[in-house]
C-alpha cells in the first residue's frame, strides 16, 4: 500500500533482555503520476483526453469570465493543483471541481500539476482561448462575424483552387462557431471545375480550433446541378462529411419555407458534443462492455432563408459518408461506428470501416442515409455459452460485438435454432443502418401487430424494398425463414447498398441440388453465391428449401457486411 512507513529493529538477547537497534521511515510509491480524466465548467477539449497527451486545447465564449477544472487522479494519493497564466497554484481534490479561475480575453495557460508521494510531477495543459467581445451575438450564419481568422481550403482531385475566410460568430447559447461561407461565383466556379476532374468531389478543408464548424452554400449552385453525381466535402482536422448534393430537393425546401430559392442557404454542420454529452457516452460504453474510441460528433445538414430553419435528417436510402478520427493505437482493433440517441441513452450500429488519411492519421468511416450524433466504439469482446466449438462462433461474437446480433438470453445463443422473418428482417435493417421509424408509413400487413416488437424494422425492410410479404396482406413473422427466402432479401440489400453482384446462374452448377431452387429465387440465390455471401455445405449442397438456423443467418449477414464493407 502507498504511503508513509516505519521500520523498527528491535534486538533481543539470550535471556530477553531488548534494545531498539534501529527505526527507519521510507515511503512506499506505485503512482503513475497520471490523470484518468479531465473536465472544464465551459468549452470542451479539442481532443479525447488521454493520460499520455499532456497538452489541449479549448474555446469559451467572451461572456464565460472564468472556468473550474475537474481532475481526476489515477491513483488516489497524488496530489494535484492548478493555476491559470502563472499564477500561485491551488489545491484540487481529485474528482471535484476546482475554485473559479478568472480568464483573460484572448489566450489563458492553465496548468495542471499531479505529484506523486515520492516527488515525481507531471504537468497537463490547457490553452483556453476567450473570444473577444466584439464576436457577435448571433448564432449560425446570421450572427456578427470577428475579423477572418484563417483561410478554408477549395480542392479538387487534392489540389487547391481556391481560398475562402473562416471567420468566428458567437452562438446565442455563448458556443462559438468557425463559419466558411461561399457565395454563388465562388461556388459554381469550384463545381464546374468538377466535370474534368477525376473525382466528382469538391473538399472544403478547414484547419479548425473550434468545436463547432459550419459551412454555408447557395442553394442556387446546389441547385443548378452543373455536376449531377458531385459531392461536397468538409473535413476538419478530426472529421469529415460528405454531402451528396442530388438528394436536397431545394426547389421544394423554398417552397416549405416560403421563400425564393435564391434566399436559401444550405449548411453543413459539424459540431462536437460537449464534455457531459462525452462523458454521458463513456460511461455507457463501459457499462455495455466498450471504450469511447473517438469523439463524439453532431453531424447536421440544414437549408435556412429569412430567419427560418430546417434541418434535414434523412436522405431517402443515399448512403453519405462521414468519418471521424480515432485516438492514437486504435488501428487494428475491433473498431464500430455508432449512432447515439440522447433521448434514448441507446447505442446503434451504423456501417462502417476503418480508413487512413494521407497524413497517416486514422479514422473509422461511416456510410449512414441519415444524420445524427455519432461516435466510434472499441468492443472488448462478446462471447455466448453455447458457441464453443461451434463452426460459427467467430461469425457471432463479431456481429455480438458490434451490436448487430444479440443472444436469446446474455449467455447464451442458440445458434441452431431456426430463425424467423421477423427475426431476420429486423438483423437485416439493423445491418444496413437503417432507422426504424415507429411513425412510419404502415406495411399493410394485417399480422403485423400495431405493438409487435418487429413492426418498425418490417415497416423500414417493406419500404426500402428489402422485403415483401407472401400476400399483399400477410407478412407471416414468425414463420421461420428458408435459405432462399433470405437469399433474396440479401441480394435487394446489395442493390440498396449499391454493392449489386451479377446473376451469372453458371455459379450454382457446382450444387447437387441446384434444380430444386425456386424460379423466384434463382437469380437472387446466383448473386449470393456470386458475392460469396452463400457458400453452401460441405456435401456440396445448397438447401434451399431448408429452415435457415440463427448461426446460418448470421454467417450470411458477416459476410455481406464485409462484401458491401460495412465492416472491416
Amino acid at each position: 500500500m502507498d504511503g508513509d512507513w516505519y521500520l523498527h529493529i528491535r534486538a533481543q538477547d539470550a535471556v530477553g533482555n531488548t534494545v531498539d537497534a534501529a527505526s527507519e521511515r521510507f515511503r512506499l510509491d506505485a503512482s503513475a503520476t497520471e490523470l484518468s480524466g479531465l473536465a472544464l465548467s465551459a468549452g470542451t477539449l479539442d481532443t479525447v483526453f488521454d493520460a499520455s497527451t499532456m497538452d489541449y486545447k479549448a474555446s469559451v465564449a467572451n461572456n464565460v469570465s472564468s472556468i473550474a477544472i475537474t481532475p481526476v487522479a489515477l491513483d488516489a494519493t497524488d496530489i494535484i493543483t492548478v493555476s491559470v497564466n502563472g499564477g500561485t497554484p491551488s489545491t484540487v481534490t481529485s474528482g471535484q471541481a476546482s475554485e473559479a479561475l478568472v480568464l483573460d480575453v484572448g489566450g489563458n495557460t492553465i496548468a495542471i500539476e499531479v505529484t506523486a508521494l515520492n516527488g515525481a510531477r507531471k504537468t497537463y495543459s490547457v490553452a483556453v482561448a476567450r473570444a473577444a467581445s466584439n464576436a457577435g451575438t448571433s448564432g449560425g450564419s446570421s450572427g456578427e462575424p470577428s475579423e477572418p481568422m484563417g483561410k478554408a481550403s477549395l480542392q479538387v482531385d487534392s489540389t487547391e483552387i481556391e481560398a475562402v475566410a473562416i471567420k468566428r460568430v458567437t452562438r446565442p447559447d455563448g458556443a462559438i462557431v468557425e463559419q466558411v461561407s461561399l457565395d454563388e461565383e465562388t461556388l459554381d466556379e469550384a463545381l464546374n471545375s468538377l466535370k474534368d476532374a477525376k473525382q466528382p468531389v469538391l473538399t472544403i478543408k478547414v484547419d479548425d480550433s473550434e468545436p463547432i464548424v459550419l459551412v454555408e452554400l447557395p442553394a442556387t449552385s446546389i441547385a443548378a446541378g452543373a455536376v449531377p453525381n458531385a459531392i461536397i466535402e468538409v473535413k476538419l482536422n478530426g472529421a469529415s462529411y460528405q454531402l451528396v448534393i442530388r438528394v436536397l430537393d431545394l426547389v421544394g425546401l423554398a417552397e416549405q419555407l416560403g421563400v425564393e430559392l435564391t434566399d436559401l442557404k444550405v449548411n453543413i454542420i459539424l459540431e462536437r458534443a460537449d464534455e457531459a454529452t462525452e462523458t454521458q457516452v463513456q460511461r455507457l460504453a463501459v457499462m455495455e462492455g466498450f471504450d469511447l474510441a473517438s469523439a463524439v460528433i453532431d453531424f447536421k445538414v440544414t437549408v435556412e432563408a429569412n430567419g427560418q430553419t430546417e434541418e434535414i435528417r434523412d436522405f431517402g436510402g443515399t448512403y453519405m459518408a462521414r468519418a471521424i478520427t480515432t485516438e492514437k493505437g486504435a488501428e487494428n482493433r475491433n473498431l464500430t461506428g455508432i449512432l447515439y440517441d440522447q433521448e434514448t441513452m441507446t447505442f446503434t450500429f451504423v456501417p462502417s470501416h476503418s480508413g487512413t488519411r494521407p497524413d497517416g492519421t486514422q479514422e473509422v468511416i461511416m456510410n449512414v442515409p441519415h444524420n445524427s450524433m455519432y461516435a466510434v466504439l472499441e468492443s472488448t469482446g462478446k462471447t455466448f455459452d453455447d458457441l464453443s466449438g461451434h463452426w460459427a462462433r467467430e461469425d457471432v461474437e463479431l456481429l455480438a460485438s458490434k451490436l448487430i446480433v444479440n443472444g436469446v438470453t446474455d449467455s447464451g445463443f442458440a445458434p441452431d435454432a431456426d430463425i424467423t422473418r421477423a427475426e431476420f428482417t429486423a438483423l437485416l435493417v439493423r445491418a444496413l443502418g437503417l432507422s426504424p421509424n415507429p411513425d412510419g408509413q404502415p406495411s399493410g400487413f394485417a399480422d403485423v401487430a400495431a405493438n409487435a416488437w418487429y413492426r418498425p424494422a418490417v415497416e423500414a425492410a417493406v419500404n426500402a424494398g428489402l422485403a415483401s410479404g407472401l400476400s399483399p396482406d400477410r407478412f407471416d413473422p414468425n414463420e421461420r425463414i428458408t435459405r432462399e427466402q433470405m437469399a433474396v432479401m440479401v441480394a435487394r440489400a446489395l442493390s440498396f447498398a449499391g454493392k449489386e453482384a451479377a446473376a451469372d446462374m453458371g455459379v450454382l452448377g457446382s450444387f447437387t441440388d441446384r434444380t430444386s431452387i425456386s424460379a423466384w429465387a434463382a437469380d437472387a440465390v446466383a448473386q449470393a453465391v456470386a458475392a460469396g455471401i452463400i457458400t453452401g455445405t460441405p456435401g456440396g449442397t445448397i438447401m434451399p428449401s431448408e429452415h435457415a438456423t440463427r448461426a446460418q443467418a448470421t454467417a450470411m449477414l458477416k459476410r455481406f457486411l464485409q462484401y458491401t464493407e460495412f465492416i472491416d
